[in-house]
C-alpha cells in the first residue's frame, strides 16, 4: 500500500472547552456519513467550523478530492456563523446524479436540505411532518444515513418511540418521503441499514441502565417490508467477574447478496473497569445448511497495537470502527489503535490514535498501518491521538479515502484539574493499492 497524508482546510469547532476531549476531536457522527464519494469522483466533507474565537460556528464543505480524484478540491461555507445557528455534529452528506452536493442537517423537529447551485448554497426544510405521522409533535434524534445501490438516499432517526424513515432519489431537485415504522427492539440502536429488497437492518444493545449485572450483548435485528423486527446475537456479552467480555462500537453493512456483516470493537474488561486486552472482530453471516438456520461467525482481524502502545503493552487496538465495500463486495475497515496505562494512583488512562486499514480476501484480512503516531509509552508528553475517522472506498477498488482530527495534548493524565492546551489538525489520507 501507498499513503500520503496532508492537512485538510479547516479547524475542527468548540476548541474553547475541553470537557470531552473525544467529541472534540471527532468530525461529524461516522454513521451520519458526512462524508461520500459522488458518481463524477469528487470526495467530499460536509463539517461544522469556527471561523474565530467566539464568532460562533457555520456550516462548511470541503473537496477532499477533485473530479480528476488527485487534487484537493474546493472549500465552501454553507451556512454563516452571523446566523447563529450551531449545525452541530448531526450532518449527512449526499451526491445527486449530475454530483452536486446535497448536505441534510438535523434540526429540531425537521431535517434541513442545502444544495448548492448556480449562485450558491440554500436552504429548504426537507418536508417531514412528524405531527401527521406519529400523531405527536416532537423533535427528531438522527442514528444513521445510507445510499443503497441504486442510488437512493436514506436517513434514519427517531422520534417519540418511532422509527423515522427518510429517502429520496438521487435526480437533481427530487423530494424527501418519510414513514414512521417500529423502532429496532433495543435500547440503544447504533445503525440502521436499508437493503435492496426494501428491508431494514439494524444493530443495537438491549442494556437497561442502571443494571448489575447488565446485559452487554450486541444484536443484529431486520424489518422488513410491512412485517415486524426479528432479532439475533452478534456477540454473546458476558458480565463479570472475572472479566466483561462484549462487543462495542459496531459498524453494519449489507454485503450485495442483502446479507449483512458487522464490524465491532471486542473488549476484554476486569471488574474494575480496566482494559485486560481489546481486538478488532468482524462477524459475517453465514447460512444455515440442510434447511438449519444461519447466525454470525466471528473473526478476529487484529489483536495488537502497530507501534502505538502504553505501559500496559500492545494488546489494545480495534477502537471506533468504520467500514465499507468496494465494487467487488470486499470489505474494508479502519479503526484506531489504544494506549492504555495506569498511572501512580491506579487508575486506567486511555488514548486512542494510529490509523489503521483491513481488507477482506478469500479467506483472511489483510491489516497495514497508515501514518505514523506515537503512543504513550514513546510519547508520555504531549499525548498524541485521533477522534473517530471517517473512511470512503474509491471506485475500482483502488483504494481509501480516510479522514480524522489529531489532537497534541500537553500533559501526561487523561485526569486533570484545569485546562490544558491542545492542538488540533484535521487530516485526509489517501491509500492506495
Amino acid at each position: 500500500r501507498t499513503a500520503w497524508r496532508r492537512p485538510l482546510q479547516f479547524t475542527p469547532a468548540g476548541l474553547g472547552d475541553q470537557g470531552d476531549l473525544e467529541m472534540l476531536s471527532q468530525l461529524p457522527q461516522p454513521r451520519l456519513m458526512p462524508m461520500r464519494r459522488g458518481p463524477c469522483g469528487v470526495v467530499g466533507l460536509a463539517f461544522r467550523r469556527t471561523i474565530a474565537t467566539g464568532s460562533g460556528t457555520e456550516l462548511a464543505y470541503n473537496e477532499i478530492l477533485d473530479e480528476t480524484g488527485t487534487a484537493p478540491g474546493v472549500l465552501e461555507a454553507v451556512t454563516s456563523a452571523a446566523a447563529g445557528v450551531d449545525p452541530g455534529l448531526y450532518i449527512s452528506l449526499f451526491y445527486e446524479s449530475d454530483c452536486r452536493p446535497v448536505i441534510l442537517v438535523a434540526e429540531g423537529s425537521d431535517w434541513v436540505e442545502h444544495t448548492r447551485g448556480a449562485a450558491g448554497w440554500t436552504a429548504e426544510p426537507a418536508g417531514l411532518d412528524l405531527a401527521a405521522l406519529t400523531g405527536a409533535a416532537g423533535s427528531i434524534s438522527p442514528v444513521s444515513a445510507d445510499v443503497t445501490r441504486d442510488g437512493t438516499f436514506h436517513v434514519f432517526g427517531h422520534s417519540g418511540g418511532f422509527l423515522i424513515h427518510g429517502s429520496r432519489s438521487q435526480d437533481p431537485g427530487a423530494s424527501w418521503t418519510f414513514s414512521a415504522l417500529d423502532q429496532a427492539p433495543g435500547t440503544g440502536v447504533f445503525q440502521y441499514r436499508m437493503d435492496s429488497t426494501g428491508s431494514i437492518h439494524a444493530v443495537f444493545e438491549k442494556t437497561e441502565y442502571p443494571c448489575d449485572p447488565c446485559d452487554v450483548t450486541l444484536y443484529y435485528g431486520r424489518l422488513g417490508p410491512g412485517g415486524g423486527w426479528t432479532d439475533e446475537v452478534v456477540q454473546e456479552g458476558t458480565w463479570g467477574p472475572p472479566l466483561d467480555l462484549f462487543s462495542d462500537s459496531p459498524w453494519l453493512l449489507v454485503d450485495p447478496s442483502d446479507r449483512p456483516m458487522v464490524v465491532a470493537h471486542f473488549q476484554r474488561r476486569v471488574v474494575t473497569g480496566s482494559f485486560q486486552s481489546t481486538e478488532l472482530r468482524a462477524y459475517v453471516w453465514e447460512d444455515g445448511e440442510g434447511g438449519a438456520e444461519g447466525g454470525f461467525c466471528a473473526e478476529t482481524v487484529a489483536t495488537e497495537s502497530d507501534a502505538y502502545q502504553g505501559g500496559d503493552g500492545d494488546g489494545f487496538t480495534g477502537a471506533l470502527p468504520v467500514a465499507g465495500l468496494d465494487a467487488s463486495g470486499r470489505v474494508h475497515a479502519t479503526w484506531l489503535d489504544m494506549s492504555i496505562w495506569h498511572d501512580a494512583t491506579g487508575y486506567m488512562n486511555e488514548i486512542r490514535g494510529q490509523i489503521r486499514h483491513a481488507s477482506r480476501g478469500t479467506n483472511s484480512w489483510s491489516v497495514a498501518r497508515l501514518g505514523d503516531q506515537p503512543g504513550q509509552s514513546e510519547s508520555p508528553n504531549p499525548l498524541v491521538g485521533y477522534g473517530a475517522p471517517l473512511m470512503v472506498v474509491l471506485p475500482d477498488n483502488a483504494g481509501v479515502v480516510i479522514a480524522a482530527v489529531q489532537h497534541t495534548w500537553e500533559t501526561d493524565s487523561i485526569y486533570n484539574s484545569t485546562d490544558l492546551p491542545v492542538t488540533w489538525v484535521a487530516h485526509a489520507f489517501v491509500a492506495t493499492w
